[in-house]
């Protein structure tokens, strides 16, 4: 393979991070190479020791994000054990990604770790995860109706509750569903069972008592690119203001 010096100065700085988090072949995917070409890429550009955190493309930045999210260690504790600064990780990512970031804090705090709390960042992270897709989102005052939230995008409407264990009792089932087909919409549960793990379900029949009712898993909404930031950003501050008040 002919030297790339563009290519070799990109394998430099992010090499390691990438086959660590996204993998040879995804990476290799990623550069438009094969994963051949890939290692003789490796082997002429070496691995910088410090990691340029400026220089890591998006996508690889964001494995790296992934991969801290999908955990339950706080940052200080899951750079240090794949041997990464802080304040450089930190500084890329809450930049990049400020609401999430946001979010994964209030999350991974130790005091935060109550259903209340847990319950309530689920419901917050599906927002920005709808509102990512484009959807129009409004949450219940509250969350004290059969859903926590209304989605609307190409005139399809989600009913969502969101429901960390996914054990949502037959009356708020059965009230989901009612409201889902007086509003024309459909019934949408989300759950969170364990760290690094989101359910999506459509919600088909009813519960005549615990262990009834259908489900069929749906496809998580797809996040655009061209999301407004700022927007999300905002959106966070002011529900974390209210949770507050």
């Amino acid at each position: 393979m002919a030297i790339n010096t563009e290519l070799c100065a990109r394998v430099r700085v992010e090499a390691v991070i990438a086959r660590r988090h996204m993998g040879p072949q995804a990476y290799a995917d990623l550069l438009g190479v094969t994963v051949h070409e890939l290692r003789s890429l490796e082997q002429q550009a070496g691995a910088t020791k410090v990691v340029a955190w400026r220089q890591l493309s998006e996508p690889v930045l964001r494995s790296l994000f992934d991969a801290y999210l999908e955990g339950r260690e706080v940052a200080a504790r899951f750079c240090s054990r794949h041997g990464y600064s802080v304040t450089g990780f930190t500084k890329a990512v809450s930049e990049q990604w400020p609401e999430e970031w946001g979010l994964a804090q209030e999350e991974k705090r130790p005091e935060a770790r109550n259903l209340y709390k847990m319950g309530r960042s689920l419901e917050q992270r599906t927002k920005l995860r709808l509102m990512a897709a484009g959807h129009f989102v409004v949450r219940s005052a509250g969350s004290k109706t059969a859903a926590d939230l209304v989605a609307a995008k190409d005139g399809i409407i989600w009913l969502v509750q969101c429901k960390r264990s996914g054990a949502l009792p037959p009356a708020e089932w059965n009230a989901l569903i009612d409201a889902a087909h007086m509003a024309g919409g459909v019934p949408v549960m989300v759950e969170n069972p364990h760290a690094g793990t989101v359910n999506w379900w459509q919600l088909d029949t009813k519960k005549t008592g615990r262990g009834t009712g259908t489900k069929t898993k749906i496809p998580a909404p797809v996040a655009l690119r061209n999301v407004d930031m700022f927007q999300l950003e905002q959106l966070v501050d002011a529900e974390q203001a209210e949770l507050a008040a």
